[in-house]
Order: structure tokens, then C-alpha cells, then sequence
């Protein structure tokens, strides 16, 4: 019975071709006729190709100079052109150019591929995967190119480097067999399956094959970088600044994009490249990069992508840093901002201009603990085509996945819970393969790299991320508790509270209320001074997400260049007090603080 159109499946006919026997042209010399170059030379290094454009960049010239197939020729395209070829491939920037040569292809029974326009395809370019004599052809037909990307990804890192080996051995094994056909595959199907079945345990172990399956705690203890030849058991450092090539063909080709492989560790590491599968895994994300800081991570998500012109809508409750980009920094280069405030989410459409090209916001928010429904800003992203972009820092991964929602970049302070220990540095952004790629070439060249320590030390941190946070968390409830019942106290903001005024929300879109909390203590700016003074236990310092409990006075500290009135209309007053709720037992951190409210208390009553 056939099969009832529509039913999404890919009715494309996989072939290999001899391209060395076959004539293809090739029109377009820009990025994209490259890109389709590489492609075909990279498979078929002998193959006869006849590149066609006005212009033809540098590296087109480069990579033909290094294969004596190639032609090219400098001129308009001309129909004279098709004659005598067997595949055509139309790369130019006109789209009315690629369809008049589509037409005259036909025309001629010539088969076409259309870059970026697969219904005028009558073939695509293939993602590929080769291992010595094993090559592998992915399609989507035509859906999505990233999703073909990331299966690609996935089986080189799957297949063993010495899958040739087996292939050897099988070919020789094949040829000893006796019997007929059916006898033959039969046999060969069982020496296969010893053969794979002998590295089967260790093979899963160190690929991780299952971990797309797998729950939020196994990823981030599971996910590593590929073993070496030593059989580590843990991780190695990799303290190197660059990578060797196994020969200059090898070099070219992962310059050309053609294969994956490290080159540079301004560029990647085996230590970041984990650090970032495992953040990429947890938010759900297509890809990420690795930062030396949360803030250059910032920086490089509204920077990166965009121009002088642009406007971005953001939420008004950020951190200090964020907004110094938006109100010193951006207007240089002419990248204009409008604040909207959490409480009004009416205001943030009607903010949405023309020239908007981003949605930024925190939530929570620091240090007021302002939150944002994730699925409604989603929405509002989406129908006027914006990116939107989430700093995730206070929530983690672990308990918050704003890419569910919509988000299409998410960035992380990873100095904060990530690492956890208030140790080393770190930044990270994972979303959208497409915005990644951009952002890519504004890393390379602007150079806010990762270390290889730093990645390490936060990687083996995260295999504790979420033991961690359940502990952050349950003592942070208890103490905001404690807190709003303290006669000294005058406000309490945390999420899992029921007063917190986005209490529903918060238990929709987080798993649990994290682990900061921020109060308004009695008394305003002296006194909040003589509690900060009075703490024994608790340490004074701006950063947060630590083992250890940590108090900040926001409106002296991270947030001091603003306003006193930008301040107030983000919820920071003189009396505020961000608790950063360590991972000490939390009977110690509410005395602690219980009784620097005490003697705060007894103090201010000595002053009088």
C-alpha cells in the first residue's frame, strides 16, 4: 500500500558520485560559492570544477590553487556556461540570477542545487561524516541544516579513529566466506556485531552516547571530553596554546571550516568545548562559547550581534555592569537602549521600534529578585522577530531553562554558581547555532577566551551543580522565612515566598527559589552598615553563588554608579541586604544574622 503524502517523510535517494568523472559547475565566488567548493573538494579532491562569478574572493583562489581540477573564470555568468556539465551549483548573492539559472538548467537536463533555497534543489549538499573508507551522508531534507550539523557532530564523535581496521578486516573476512549470498550476510552480520560489541562498554562510557536521554544531575557528571590514549579516569588539564596539525592538508582544511578540530585555544580547548557541552546540554541549547567572564559574555551578546542603529528593549532591574553597557558604553557606537520595567509588562510591546533588534533582561533580577514570565516575553519575541536574550545567572541551568520558553541566547556568569566556590572566572553563552556562528567570528578576532584552567576547574565544579543547589536553595527558603517574621526586617524578596508578588510565576518557571535573598532591614543606610559590621560568620564581598554565605549592601557596592533614583525604581533602597546563602548549616547562617540584627538593633538604640 503507498504511503499517504505529507507524513514527513524524507522521500530523497541517497547516491555517491565519482566526481572525477563528472563535469560541475559552479557560480558564485563569494562566501557561500566557497563554502559549496570546499564541500565538493574536500569529498573529491580530483574532481573537474568550473567556478563562475564577477568576483572571486581570496579564498576561493586560495583553495583552487591547491587542486588542478578547478577552473576559474572571472566574468558574468553566460548560458554558454551549462554546456557539456553535469551539475550546476548556483551561489550568487541575486536571487533572480539563481532562478533565470535554474530555468535554463532544466531547460537543458542539468541537475541543480540552489544554495539556501531547497525547493528549487534537485540535489543537496550533504553533511558529511568520513572516516577513513566510511563516509556517511546526512539530510534533513532540507529542513534544517543544524539539525544536520549536530548529527554530524555527534558520529565523529561516536565512530572510533581506526573504524578502517574493522573495515579491513571485514573486507578480508567477506571474501573467505562460503556458502550463498544469504549465507554470506548472515555470517558477516555476526562477525560485525563481535566486532563492534568488544569496546561496546568503554565506547558508551567515554562518548556519551545516551546523554541527550539522560536527567539534568547524570549530564553534568557524565559529559566529558573524549578520552585519551592514557585511559584517564578524570579530565586532564589541557595547558597548551595551540594544537598540531598531521600534515598541511590537515591544516587548510580545518581553517577552511571543512573539518572540526582545535586549533587555536583562543578558539577552542578540550576543556572549554566540555565546560560548554555540558551548559549546552542542560539549557537545551543548539551551541555555546566560553567567556573569561560573565560580563565579556554580556558584552559579546548584544556587541556580537549587533550594529550602529540598533535598539534594544530592555528589562529595567539589571546588574550594575549590564547597565553601564547600555547608558556608556553602546551610545558610542551607536546602539540605543529603553528600559521597561518588570511590573509593566504593557510597556514592553509599546517600546518595540523599528529599529529594535534584541530583547534583553535578567530573572531573576539582582538584586531585587524581579521576575519576567519567560513564555509570555517568548511570545512577544518572536511575533516581531526579535532575539531574545536572557542572563540566566541567578536561576543556573539547574533551575531555570529560558531556551524552553523562547530564549535564543542565554548567558551565565559561570564565576558565580557554576564554579561555586568563588575560585576562578568564567562567562558563557549557548543558543541558536546560527547566532553562535556570528558570535564565533567576533570571539576569535576580539580574543574574551576562557582559559583551559578556568573551563576545567568550573567543569569539575558542575558535576556537584545540582546537590548544590538543592542545598542553596532549601536553606534560602528557611531563612527567608525566618527573615519576614524578624521584627527588624521591613521587606522580604524571595521567589518561593508566597508575599513575593510573582510567587505563581515563580513556581511555573523555576524548579526551585535559588539561593539568594533580599531584604530591607530598618534603619536605612547606617544601619545596614552596623549589620554588615556586626555579621561573625557570613563574609562581606560582591560576589555570590558561594559555599560560603556571603551579605552585599547593593546600593554601596555592585550598584553604586547608579542613581539614587535608578536605584529606587529597581527596588534597591538604602536598607537593602543581598544574602548570597551559602552551603553552611542553616541554623548557623540564621544565627548569624539573627543576631547581627540583635546587636545592629541594640546599637542604633545606644546612638539615640
Amino acid at each position: 500500500m503507498a504511503e499517504a503524502a505529507g507524513t514527513g517523510r524524507n522521500r530523497l535517494f541517497p547516491v555517491f558520485l565519482k566526481l572525477e568523472q563528472l563535469k560541475t559547475l559552479v557560480v558564485g565566488g563569494g562566501k557561500v560559492g566557497l563554502e559549496k567548493l570546499s564541500a565538493l573538494l574536500g569529498n573529491s579532491p580530483a574532481a573537474a570544477v568550473t567556478l563562475v562569478a564577477k568576483e572571486i574572493s581570496e579564498g576561493v583562489r586560495t583553495l583552487a590553487a591547491a587542486h588542478s581540477g578547478v577552473l576559474l573564470l572571472e566574468k558574468g555568468f553566460e548560458a554558454t556556461d551549462l554546456e557539456g556539465q553535469d551539475l550546476v551549483i548556483i551561489a550568487t548573492s541575486s536571487r533572480e540570477l539563481n532562478l533565470e539559472i535554474r530555468k535554463m538548467a532544466a531547460a537543458r537536463n542539468i541537475l541543480a542545487n540552489v544554495a539556501d533555497t531547497p525547493d528549487l534543489c534537485d540535489f543537496y549538499l550533504s553533511s558529511i561524516v568520513q572516516k577513513g573508507n566510511l563516509k556517511l551522508a546526512i539530510s534533513t531534507n532540507g529542513k534544517s541544516p543544524t539539525v544536520a550539523k549536530r548529527v554530524k557532530e555527534f558520529l565523529n564523535q561516536s565512530i572510533p579513529e581506526n573504524i578502517n581496521e574493522s573495515l579491513d578486516n571485514l573486507e578480508v573476512i567477506r571474501k573467505g566466506l562460503n556458502g550463498d549470498f544469504a549465507h554470506k550476510v548472515e555470517k558477516l552480520n555476526e562477525i560485525t556485531a563481535v566486532l563492534a560489541n568488544e569496546k561496546k562498554e568503554d565506547y558508551i562510557r567515554s562518548r556519551n552516547i545516551q546523554r541527550e536521554a539522560m536527567k539534568d544531575q547524570s549530564k553534568l557528571v557524565r559529559i566529558q571530553a573524549e578520552r585519551s590514549d592514557n585511559r584517564e579516569h578524570s579530565v586532564p588539564l589541557y595547558l597548551t596554546s595551540s594544537f598540531i596539525f598531521d600534515n598541511a592538508e590537515q591544516g587548510r582544511a580545518l581553517f577552511a571550516e571543512e573539518e572540526q578540530g582545535n586549533i587555536y585555544s583562543r578558539y577552542s580547548n578540550p576543556n572549554t568545548s566540555e565546560f560548554i557541552e555540558k551548559i549546552r546540554a542542560l539549557e537545551g541549547a543548539e551551541a555555546g562559547l566560553a567567556f573569561a567572564s560573565g560580563m565579556a559574555a554580556v558584552f559579546a551578546s548584544i556587541a556580537g550581534l549587533l550594529s550602529a542603529g540598533d535598539h534594544v528593549v530592555s528589562c529595567r532591574s539589571i546588574f550594575g555592569s549590564t547597565h553601564q553597557l547600555f547608558t556608556r558604553l553602546f551610545p558610542r557606537w551607536g546602539i540605543t537602549h529603553t528600559y521597561v520595567d518588570a511590573s509593566r509588562p504593557e510597556d514592553w510591546e509599546k517600546a518595540i521600534r523599528e529599529n529594535t533588534k534584541m530583547i534583553f533582561l535578567e530573572t531573576p533580577s539582582n538584586p531585587g529578585l524581579e521576575l519576567i514570565d519567560l513564555e509570555w516575553v517568548g511570545k512577544l519575541a518572536k511575533k516581531h522577530g526579535l532575539i531574545l536574550n536572557v542572563d540566566n545567572c541567578f536561576a543556573t541551568p539547574y533551575l531555570q531553562k529560558p531556551i524552553h520558553y523562547g530564549a535564543d541566547i542565554v548567558s551565565h556568569s559561570a564565576t558565580k554558581y557554576m564554579d561555586g566556590q568563588g575560585r576562578v572566572l568564567g562567562g558563557i553563552l549557548v543558543g541558536r547555532q546560527d547566532l553562535i556562528d556570528q558570535l564565533m567570528f567576533f570571539i576569535r578576532h576580539t580574543g574574551p577566551a576562557m582559559s583551559a584552567f578556568n573551563a576545567w576547574t568550573v567543569s569539575k565544579s558542575l558535576e556537584t551543580l545540582g546537590v548544590r543547589m538543592d542545598r542553596h536553595c532549601s536553606s534560602a527558603l528557611r531563612i527567608a522565612e525566618i527573615l519576614e517574621a524578624h521584627p527588624e526586617v521591613e521587606s522580604v524578596r524571595y521567589p518561593f515566598l508566597p508575599s513575593h508578588p510573582q510567587y505563581e510565576l515563580a513556581k511555573k518557571q523555576m524548579k526551585h527559589g535559588g539561593g539568594i535573598i533580599t531584604f530591607v532591614i530598618k534603619g536605612g543606610y547606617q544601619r545596614a552598615r552596623r549589620f554588615l559590621d556586626s555579621l561573625e560568620m557570613t563574609l562581606l564581598t560582591s560576589n555570590l553563588g558561594d559555599t560560603r554565605t556571603i551579605a552585599t549592601h547593593p546600593a554601596s557596592t555592585t550598584h553604586s554608579k547608579l542613581t539614587p533614583e535608578e536605584r529606587v525604581a529597581i527596588a534597591i533602597e538604602e536598607g537593602s541586604i543581598r544574602i548570597s546563602v551559602g552551603l553552611e548549616d542553616v541554623e548557623d547562617i540564621i544565627a548569624d544574622l539573627t543576631g547581627a540584627l540583635e546587636k545592629s538593633s541594640i546599637q542604633a538604640q545606644g546612638v539615640k
